[in-house]
């Protein structure tokens, strides 16, 4: 016959003692829901802001690799029937985001990209399935009247702060390429191009458009006046100090005249010296004139929430998450 002690008996946990456990689990969770979420949403950004830096580095390395040319057949965020791919994360009711639209291309423009290696884009369909990985239909030649995707509206007031350098949109156009696995840069200077997670299952890469973006910055049709880096004492209006000395100008000022003409009489500068990118330069005054070689700016990611982000965006909302 079998001896049970009351030691015995109370070896488990009674149902009170397991309810308490339990919602004190609970209560312990509820707690720390919000930091987890919290660190999930800056391991995102993180992550975004080193795949961006990444890209814009492999962007580079391609032009160096190329003689100053890059990528070629980057998707021209253009569906088939000319306007903003319909499939880019978080378009308005008109199927065009709220910072892009579509862009007929001048010959000037054109050769500006084409002076940099740009001489072929791929064309979005939107009737196929997968938005990230299958989403092409067509190679389009860089010409006079082929049409691109460039930044507008809002954007442009703080693209300086979001692509972290200095841009100026009254003189130039900021044309927006995705740079997909159709792209020369794939399997050759970077084995697969980078993708950018959405948080969000109808933001997922198979429904919405998950590659990074390049941003170049090409001049009007026309050229334009580029007051900058400037180096010398001139008298150029509020730029310069009262007794003609180098005041303190903003980074970037620049105006719009028609011809080269009125760019000398607005800023009483005189002979330019002509440069090899088809600019004149001379005391710190730059003519840019059309068809100028296109300059790379950076890499973004084009996000839902009307949200355009580049490397200077992404590192400050990293560190503002931090503090």
């Amino acid at each position: 016959m079998k001896y049970y002690t009351n030691k015995a008996r109370q070896a488990g946990m009674t149902l009170i003692e397991l309810t308490v456990v339990l919602l004190v689990l609970i209560g312990l969770a509820g707690l720390m829901i919000p930091y987890v979420s919290g660190f999930v949403e800056k391991t995102h950004d993180s992550t975004g802001a080193s795949n961006i830096q990444s890209l814009n580095n492999a962007m580079i390395r391609y032009s160096v690799e190329n003689y100053d040319s890059y990528p070629n057949k980057m998707d021209s965020l253009i569906q088939t029937d000319g306007i903003v791919y319909s499939k880019m994360m978080n378009p308005d009711e008109t199927g065009m985001m709220s910072y892009l639209e579509n862009f007929t291309l001048t010959a000037d423009e054109a050769k500006s990209l084409t002076n940099v290696g740009i001489t072929t884009i791929m064309q979005m369909d939107e009737a196929l399935d997968n938005a990230t990985f299958g989403n092409t239909a067509a190679e389009i030649p860089v010409a006079a009247g082929a049409k691109v995707a460039i930044l507008r509206g809002a954007v442009l007031t703080s693209l300086s702060d979001i692509m972290g350098k200095a841009t100026d949109s009254s003189g130039n156009y900021y044309v927006v390429l995705g740079v997909g696995d159709d792209s020369t840069i794939t399997g050759k200077t970077v084995a697969d191009v980078p993708v950018h997670f959405a948080g969000r299952g109808d933001m997922s890469a198979a429904l919405k458009y998950n590659h990074f973006v390049s941003v170049f910055e090409v001049p009007k049709a026309g050229g334009h006046c580029d007051i900058s880096n400037i180096s010398a004492p001139f008298d150029a209006g509020s730029i310069a100090a009262d007794d003609g000395t180098l005041g303190t100008p903003p980074t970037l000022i620049t105006v719009a005249p028609t011809v080269y003409a009125d760019c000398l009489a607005e800023n009483g500068v005189v002979t330019p010296v002509a440069s090899t990118d088809n600019s004149y330069v001379t005391e710190g005054v730059v003519w840019v004139a059309g068809g100028s070689k296109a300059k790379f700016v950076g890499t973004a990611m084009a996000m839902m929430m009307n949200n355009f982000e580049g490397l200077g965006g992404a590192l400050n909302n990293y560190y503002k998450d931090q503090q």
